[in-house]
């Protein structure tokens, strides 16, 4: 079950159940009976009567009359507090879990019976995200990132469905850590022609930065940020909480190098603290006529690697106030909103509320842009002429704003014409 090392960072009793969050996990374990506790009591039933004694039931105190007190040593040599009301350490079972290294060494079939006692996952906004989850959203510049996140945040806050989104969930209590927006933006953003503000859910908190706070001249901005975010999820107790966006905490993530040390940064505060995390992240300059990938994401690979779920946003050619969610990346269940599926909305002020109203489902290949003939015959050229000037392949597309395969095909296709070799 656990190790010797028992520190949870929350814990509490609800209905004749022990909660408490370890090593990343929340975890129930059921005291109806002095006998179910018992099986308990080493380390969790032993931590509870000596730190959370109040909190414990009656039947489990009318046994226990006190929080134990005397000591003796378990079988791994560890020090160990004694039972009152007639138990006897004998009595306790031995646990076949270790802890080496930092490492948590159990068998397979134990991890099956402790995540059996572990709450179901639930759907926080459709099947796109789930509790416990480190998601990430990316789009375009002004595609709507920071809308749909916030959205997201109240429709969590409230445990609701709202405008065509499902949040299976009880409410939670929301963190948004908002390194974009200034106070009077984000106001302009919700509130109506009256100059009537939108009433969020009291459960959803907005973090910013207090540019008046010192901060210690060892440490780079990026480290002490990371630190007050994971401060304040503690100060707090976030259940839910986004980070808009990624780049304020490690201005480049699209090397190796850069990623993955923020990205297991982040896991490790999500599993630390069992909390549901969605990291907002830019996407560069893309080719609309082309589907949107997990490619589309600066430093992809890096950063998904780390991530339980993905999704994007792209814009509609169809209607500048439409856009779709295309699902990228699921861990909980299937890819259900891909090319062939992807969530249509309409962004729209609903009185004071910027939101994305759902629409309909429909393809992918229906929203993208499609160059006319003058359009792609004109590309071809540019691509052309920007290659015979010596530009890199990458800077091509970069700066014609297309794919890396359309400007490979173009100048394969120009040198078969010139009669032209790359050896």
């Amino acid at each position: 079950m656990l190790g010797n090392k028992f520190n949870p960072t929350r814990c509490d009793v609800e209905n004749n159940k022990l909660i408490y969050w370890f090593n990343g996990q929340m975890n129930y374990r059921s005291i109806e009976t002095v006998k179910e506790f018992e099986k308990l009591l080493f380390p969790v039933g032993t931590y509870f009567l000596n730190n959370h004694y109040d909190l414990l039931p009656k039947h489990i105190k009318d046994e226990y009359k006190r929080p134990l007190k005397a000591t003796t040593t378990n079988t791994n040599g560890v020090q160990l507090t004694g039972t009152g009301a007639g138990n006897t350490l004998s009595d306790l079972p031995k646990f076949n879990t270790t802890e080496a290294n930092g490492l948590i060494v159990r068998t397979a079939t134990q991890t099956l019976l402790d995540a059996k006692m572990l709450p179901p996952s639930k759907q926080l906004f459709k099947e796109l995200l789930h509790t416990n989850e480190l998601c990430i959203l990316f789009a375009d510049t002004n595609v709507g990132k920071s809308i749909l996140a916030a959205q997201i945040a109240d429709t969590v806050s409230r445990g609701s469905t709202q405008y065509g989104f499902n949040c299976d969930s009880e409410p939670l209590k929301v963190g948004y850590f908002d390194f974009e927006l200034s106070d009077i933006q984000l106001y302009k953003r919700y509130s109506n022609q009256d100059d009537e503000p939108h009433k969020f859910c009291d459960n959803f908190y907005r973090v910013t930065v207090n540019i008046d706070a010192e901060q210690p001249k060892d440490v780079t901005i990026e480290d002490y940020i990371a630190t007050q975010i994971e401060s304040s999820i503690l100060e707090h107790q976030f259940n839910f909480v986004i980070i808009d966006n990624i780049s304020y905490l490690k201005h480049d993530t699209t090397t190796t190098k850069d990623a993955t040390p923020l990205m297991r940064l982040l896991n490790n505060i999500k599993r630390k603290y069992s909390i549901t995390m969605i990291v907002i992240a830019h996407t560069p300059k893309r080719d609309t006529t082309k589907p949107l990938t997990m490619n589309d994401l600066a430093g992809s690979r890096a950063l998904l690697s780390f991530a339980d779920s993905c999704f994007a946003i792209g814009t509609s050619q169809q209607d500048n106030a439409i856009r779709y969610i295309k699902q990228l990346k699921a861990r909980y269940t299937e890819i259900l909103y891909d090319g062939n599926n992807v969530i249509v909305c309409t962004l729209q002020k609903d009185n004071s509320n910027l939101c994305f109203d759902f629409n309909n489902f429909g393809k992918e290949s229906d929203h993208l842009k499609v160059l006319s003939e003058d359009e792609t015959t004109k590309l071809g050229n540019d691509i052309i002429d920007s290659y015979l000037r010596g530009t890199s392949y990458r800077d091509i597309a970069k700066n014609l704003n297309c794919s890396l395969r359309k400007v490979q095909t173009e100048i394969t296709k120009y040198k078969e014409q010139q009669g032209l070799s790359d050896f």
